[in-house]
């Protein structure tokens, strides 16, 4: 029979005669073979340039709960890479590229934190025999930052504690996540 071909719920065909009912291998046997196929294809792809080529075998890997080939994982450390250390993508100025913007979300965190403590902590750290308010947190973790990397003046400390704050807040605070 050469003709239209009667399928099943599925929309494989019933037909033993049907081509694709011919191949004798197991279902995992041709799953292992289309993965190979698409893994190869996509691994050409990518050495030809084509950056579509790596999020492919990504999301293939994934779906078939399969490693990632040295090479898929070479090609998404070099992308990483490129990402926090090259230059301004679409943004443009000082915090234009990945690696100074968590730079910077670092320095505000840390700000953060120092406010905290010294208002968790204001005996401990100050010695003061009052909790000091939030406005006299960001004078003394100001002087306590001075000679830092993180240093700011008052105004500076609290717009960091501020957008810290905001961020938590909204369920963006990850982005202070440091590594």
């Amino acid at each position: 029979m050469s003709g239209p071909w009667e399928t099943g719920p599925d929309g494989w065909p019933i037909s033993p005669d049907h081509p694709a009912n011919r191949d004798k291998r197991s279902v995992e046997e041709i799953r292992e073979h289309i993965f190979m196929r698409d893994m190869g294809n996509n691994e050409r792809a990518w050495a030809d340039g084509n950056m579509k080529a790596l999020s492919k075998a990504v999301i293939l890997c994934e779906k078939a709960d399969r490693p990632l080939p040295a090479w898929a994982v070479a090609g998404v450390q070099k992308i990483l890479w490129e990402h926090f250390s090259g230059g301004a993508g679409k943004k443009r100025g000082r915090l234009g590229n990945a690696k100074a913007a968590h730079r910077q979300n670092g320095v505000h965190y840390q700000r953060w934190a120092v406010v905290v403590d010294v208002r968790d902590r204001w005996i401990d750290i100050m010695g003061l025999d009052h909790k000091p308010s939030l406005e006299e947190a960001y004078g003394l973790a100001s002087e306590m930052l001075a000679d830092s990397k993180d240093a700011g003046s008052e105004e500076t400390i609290k717009k960091s504690y501020q957008l810290v704050e905001r961020l938590s807040r909204s369920g963006k605070g990850w982005r202070f996540y440091i590594t």
